[in-house]
């Protein structure tokens, strides 16, 4: 079963510790992300200390003012990129990312394709990229044999398979339920949330 990553309440009742930036060594996904100068964490806020894939939902979320879900993939993409190990995300992730983003868009203030040309540079930058290749792709059939993934499955398919082989277990997603047929492969973490939110702008991926 997922678990939600911001354990102990609601995100929405706990010290701000992170805040916008329009600038900075840290800026990622335009408004970005900079650490602010706090105190230590205490046991609440206990920093990350295992490496962690991020996915396409988090960052979309993050990025766009008017997503489902914004502030709280702000944060839990804040905290991820403040923890002991690099964020993970791999090609798949970058490419998902910047198709998601370049579709016409709906909402009040859409985002320009340079913008997001330049999120993709600053993600490069900021995150440790896991690279495809044979041994994925072998890892990926593997899998497909062992697990019933076909169609779009396949893209968290080969999410998963590009884990494994990095030795990555923890995956941060808003769309928990469609990594449940892998079973104990990953560790699903979520934020705070009610029900499972499915990632509306992942469906034509």
């Amino acid at each position: 079963m997922p678990r939600p990553w911001c354990s102990g309440g609601s995100y929405r009742n706990r010290p701000a510790r992170w805040h916008l930036m329009t600038s900075g060594p840290c800026t990622v996904l335009g408004h970005g992300l900079r650490r602010r100068a706090s105190p230590a964490p205490t046991s609440t806020t206990t920093a990350r200390r295992f490496p962690m894939f991020v996915d396409t939902n988090v960052l979309v979320y993050a990025r766009v003012l008017e997503a489902p879900n914004h502030d709280l993939a702000r944060e839990l993409l804040g905290r991820a990129m403040a923890g002991g190990e690099p964020v993970q995300l791999s090609r798949h992730v970058l490419r998902e990312y910047l198709a998601v983003m370049t579709r016409p868009q709906t909402w009040p203030v859409p985002v320009t394709r340079e913008e997001v040309l330049q999120d993709v540079e600053r993600l490069a930058a900021n995150v440790r990229i896991l690279e495809d290749g044979p041994v994925v792709t072998e890892a990926l059939v593997a899998l497909c044999r062992d697990v019933p993934a076909a169609g779009k499955q396949i893209h968290d398919a080969n999410i998963v398979a590009t884990m494994l082989v990095h030795g990555v277990r923890q995956l941060l997603t808003f769309n928990a339920a469609d990594f449940q047929r892998y079973g104990g492969r990953v560790e699903v973490l979520t934020g705070d949330l009610g029900s499972e939110t499915q990632c509306p702008l992942r469906a034509a991926t």
